[in-house]
């Protein structure tokens, strides 16, 4: 069993609640549920704040994190498509 070190709701811009539960381990993960899906993503490299994506046929979602905010999107061919975007904790 991984430790969780968080459970974070947040409320986007477009009001899409998304409830991300982080834990700790080689690597990271954070299990987020949006939409009444839920999907567990792996830590990766980020420039700044942190990311955590899975690589499914071809595309990747991802949810970034840096502070209080977040943007869940779908990384595909190069281009990144905003799901929920401005996503902040309550």
């Amino acid at each position: 069993m991984v430790p969780v070190i968080a459970a974070t709701d947040y409320t986007c811009a477009d009001g899409a609640k998304i409830s991300a539960v982080y834990s700790e381990g080689e690597p990271s993960q954070a299990t987020v549920t949006v939409d009444g899906k839920t999907v567990t993503l792996t830590q990766v490299i980020s420039a700044s704040g942190v990311r955590y994506a899975d690589e499914t046929e071809g595309s990747e979602l991802v949810w970034w994190t840096k502070g209080n905010d977040g943007t869940l999107y779908i990384k595909k061919a190069g281009d990144e498509n905003i799901v929920h975007g401005d996503c902040v904790t309550k």
